[in-house]
């Protein structure tokens, strides 16, 4: 073992010490580290200590990273924007699935290029689009449908095969892309969608019953006003889309998971637990074996 790795192992041994449940959420999770300590540790002396053997364990480069995602550009409008690209190591035509992140403006929600690379190990071609940082609405739709596009023109993709999923706002983005294209999509899925804008709710839940593709929706039993960061009820929405879609006749499943952490929103900045019931739910509607 090279020093790097005996530092990286030294203080993540006293990292598990400190905080138990935060070892395997590391190694899990690339890019966005720095955002989960601003969020979850900027209280007592203690925590500070937790903060700074994350940065410790950072500056080794511990975890060994696994491969990295292709960053790409893709064109929407007269904008050039960037997108991961994961191509897993198989013979095509592929199954794709473009993720769409969470947040707005220049905050990224979720985990774009942690995504991306675990949908390539799943056997699809994974393609997380990032958006122009303006924070109007349809423009970002602007950009959900020119990075659909754009997979289209890509090599070794079957485009028969496509799924669309998104997180928070970015599954707000699916909704409607999948309501306005049904057809483009074979599968859905919506992790804690965000709100529709106030006075679009009719319209909104309207509109949803045109997907025709099955729908898998995920939320975290604890994603509630009290606890997350958009003081949104996630669950009531999440429930509510799926009651509407299956009063129209669509296939809708809702998964409620066990609280996590003190918010459970953030449960989707990372690839955790619940990856195992996206892969299943893919699987059938991709024709993936």
């Amino acid at each position: 073992m090279d020093s790097k790795s005996k530092l990286g192992a030294k203080a993540l041994k006293l990292l598990k010490k400190l905080d138990e449940k935060c070892v395997p959420r590391f190694a899990e999770f690339q890019g966005h580290r720095t955002a989960m300590i601003h969020n979850r540790y900027n209280g007592n002396s203690g925590n500070k200590v937790i903060a700074v053997v994350w940065l410790a364990l950072l500056a080794v480069g511990w975890p060994p990273t696994r491969a990295a995602a292709a960053t790409v550009n893709y064109q929407s409008g007269n904008l050039v924007l960037k997108a991961y690209l994961c191509i897993p190591e198989a013979n095509g035509p592929l199954p794709v699935v473009i993720f769409n992140h969470g947040g707005f403006g220049p905050h990224i929600g979720g985990a774009p290029e942690e995504t991306c690379r675990a949908l390539a190990k799943a056997g699809f071609i994974g393609f997380s689009p990032i958006r122009r940082t303006e924070k109007a609405l349809m423009s970002n739709l602007d950009d959900v449908f020119a990075a659909v596009a754009h997979v289209g023109t890509l090599p070794n993709v079957d485009v028969s095969r496509m799924a669309i999923m998104g997180f928070s706002r970015g599954a707000l983005l699916t909704i409607l892309a999948a309501s306005r294209h049904p057809h483009d999509f074979a599968a859905v899925v919506l992790m804690a969608p965000a709100p529709p804008r106030p006075g679009t709710e009719r319209e909104f839940y309207r509109d949803a019953r045109n997907i025709s593709a099955p729908v898998l929706l995920l939320v975290a039993e604890n994603d509630l006003p009290q606890y997350n960061n958009e003081h949104q009820d996630h669950v009531a929405l999440t429930k509510t889309l799926r009651d509407r879609l299956v009063d129209a006749g669509r296939e809708a499943r809702l998964i409620i998971y066990p609280a996590y952490g003190r918010n459970g929103h953030m449960m989707f900045f990372e690839v955790g637990d619940y990856w195992s019931d996206v892969v299943q739910f893919l699987h059938e509607p991709l024709h993936v074996e």
